[in-house]
């Protein structure tokens, strides 16, 4: 028995298919930024949807962290802040680079790391005119432990408790030994 094949059978498993997956994604919450919660027990980030003013925010504050669950900040509107509101003179060894704001209240630049190192960030003094952040480089090196030869941008996300606005962010550094 041969079946012939018709542009319009072709078409109608498509849209089929097609509705399936989209009720599919529908019933598990699939793509959307509603709720995300971040692997391991961690904060979790809620964003409300956009207004017609077109801002978003989030929907409870939240304590200042570096640990945000993929994916929440990237719905949000990234700025690169220009370069008279960075300060970065006082941060030694590696100087943020990228900084933007996303969403009014969370920072984002991309730091240095080196391969024995972890480095985490955080809000430590916000006032009315300044932000300050600590970069804290954490060296993980044991011993006589070899450490790769290797230095990739890592990007960090810090959580302000109130929109920057015209506030400048200034950057400190330190290192510690873990």
């Amino acid at each position: 028995m041969t079946r012939t094949v018709t542009n319009r059978t072709v078409v109608s498993v498509l849209l089929g298919t097609l509705g399936a997956l989209l009720a599919l994604s529908t019933l598990t919450g699939c793509g959307s930024p509603a709720n995300t919660s971040s692997a391991g027990g961690g904060p979790t980030v809620s964003i409300e949807p956009t207004t017609p003013g077109g801002s978003t925010a989030p929907s409870a504050p939240a304590t200042p962290t570096t640990s945000v669950a993929p994916g929440a900040i990237s719905a949000l509107a990234h700025i690169l802040l220009p370069a008279s509101q960075v300060d970065a003179s006082s941060a030694t060894g590696r100087a943020p680079t990228q900084v933007q704001v996303a969403g009014g209240t969370y920072l984002l630049f991309d730091v240095e790391q080196a391969g024995c190192e972890l480095v985490s960030a955080q809000a430590t003094d916000q006032t009315a005119t300044q932000v300050v952040v600590t970069v804290t480089t954490t060296v993980t090196k044991k011993g006589n432990q070899m450490c790769p030869m290797l230095v990739r941008n890592v990007q960090q996300i810090v959580e302000l408790s109130a929109p920057l606005g015209s506030r400048t962010v200034v950057f400190h550094s330190q290192t510690t030994h873990g």
